[in-house]
Order: structure tokens, then sequence, then C-alpha cells
């Protein structure tokens, strides 16, 4: 089925598919190899993941890459990310099964996103409370987790991040006498950077464990003690008023049935 579907596509390539069974499917077309024009060889290691891949293939083809289950056997993994995403709109518009699938987890989204305060710990330590080796493999000096501000394509991961923080400590007009809640502050970057910047008082709150002593401990080295408090807290139970209230990256955490305890509670 996903082979049939990837044959009613006109492709910006051409795309070899090595089958678990050893055959070959191919797809596109190719004249020149150019950026424009890409070629990728992919090679299935089981049966399942083709299957996988037509049934999600925003999840599948992901994982089925970490797993070993999809291996690039020729150009690189830009080569086969420009080839899919060019086309990714059409292939879910002709798979009629994915639309069906996906109306079934969008009906089931609310089930699946049960996050009362006890629950919403156990998954973000599960999430969070890794060795933190891992993060720093893929994220900035900073340890800033999403939303890096890209205002043009000459800028690196670092400078992305750092401009992001100046941008929204910007766009709030943050004050000196002001106090400033930070919902999901992660690993404190943001926090510290507030107070270094604008003098404010700030709070920083997480539910993990590893990012709670990191963040801590970068108070301490900065000297921010008096000026930064951080805390292993659910926002549901923040009682004090602030004059700013930031949250980066952390609403995709919420739920979809607690964002307006989210709303009523920051607003």
């Amino acid at each position: 089925m996903l082979f049939s579907v990837l044959r009613n596509i006109s492709l910006k390539g051409k795309l070899d598919i090595i089958d678990f069974n050893g055959k070959t499917h191919s797809f596109g077309a190719f004249s020149d190899l150019t950026s424009d024009n890409p070629y990728s060889k992919i090679r299935f290691t089981n049966k399942s993941i083709q299957r996988k891949l037509f049934i999600n293939p925003g999840l599948y083809l992901g994982e089925g890459y970490m797993n070993g289950e999809i291996i690039i056997e020729e150009g690189t993994i830009e080569d086969f990310i420009n080839i899919i995403t060019s086309v990714y709109d059409d292939f879910i518009s002709r798979n009629g099964i994915f639309k069906f699938y996906g109306t079934i987890l969008n009906f089931l989204k609310p089930l699946h996103q049960i996050n009362k305060i006890v629950k919403s710990k156990k998954n973000i330590e599960h999430h969070y409370d890794l060795n933190e080796k891992l993060y720093r493999l893929f994220l900035d000096r900073d340890m800033q987790y999403s939303c890096a501000y890209f205002h043009n394509e000459n800028i690196n991961l670092d400078q992305a991040q750092s401009d992001k923080k100046k941008h929204i400590i910007n766009k709030l007009n943050i004050k000196s006498d002001m106090n400033v809640l930070d919902i999901g502050c992660g690993w404190g970057g943001l926090s510290l950077q507030i107070a270094k910047d604008t003098g404010a008082q700030v709070k920083g709150i997480t539910l993990s464990k590893n990012q709670l002593a990191t963040a801590q401990k970068r108070a301490q080295e900065e000297g921010l003690n008096e000026k930064v408090h951080f805390a292993l807290q659910d926002y549901r139970l923040e009682k004090n008023k602030y004059d700013r209230i930031i949250s980066v990256g952390m609403f995709e955490h919420v739920g979809v049935n607690y964002y307006p305890t989210f709303f009523s509670k920051t607003y």
C-alpha cells in the first residue's frame, strides 16, 4: 500500500527503496543530480516498517531511522528528507487510511493527554531526567530546548537561542522592579538571562529534578541567588502574583483538557 501511494506522487528527485525481501522499488526520476533534484536510496531492514510508514509516516519515519529499520544506502539523510518533505502533504492527501487514523487519534487525544499533577511530574521525569550529556549533544551552550529565533539564515544555534532570549525580554519590557515567573524554566538559561539583563526578580519552576539541580548550580556559580529562585513545582500550585509570566516551549506538555486551567492560572 505504501508503494502504491508513492507511485501516484510526483517526487522532486528520485527515491529507490529496497524492501525487506531485497526488491528495489523506484519512484520519481532525475536527469542531473542537484540540490533541487536529489537522489536517495534507502533499505528497509524488516517487514513491519513498510506498514508503519503507510499508517503514520510522521511518527515512524524518524523512529524507523533511529531504530535502524530504515538505512540510507546512497545519498545523504538531507537528500532523503528533502525528497520526502517536498511531497509529504500530497502523500497524506492520497492516503485515506492515514486520514482515518488521524481522525481517530484526534478524537482520542483528550484521553491520551490526561495530565493531572502527579502524572505531569512522571511525564516530565521520563522525558528530562536523563543523562544531561544527551541533551548537550544537540542543544546550544545555554541548554535552551526550543523556539530558537533564526531571524536570518546565517546565524548558528547558539546565536539564535541568545537572540530568542533577548527578543522575549525586550517584547515583555521587563523592568528591574518587576517579579517574573518562568513556567517550564528548563535548565534555567532564560530565567538567569532575565535577571542579568533587567535586574528583575525571577522564579523559575520545573518538574524535572535534573533540570532543577542544574539551574540552581548555575544561579550559584553566576552569583544570582538573590535574584533568581528555582523550584520543583507544578504551575497549578503557584500562589503568588507576577508582573510578567513567561512560558517557552512548555505548552505542549499542558494537554488539551487543561488549556482553560493554564490560561485561567496565568491570566
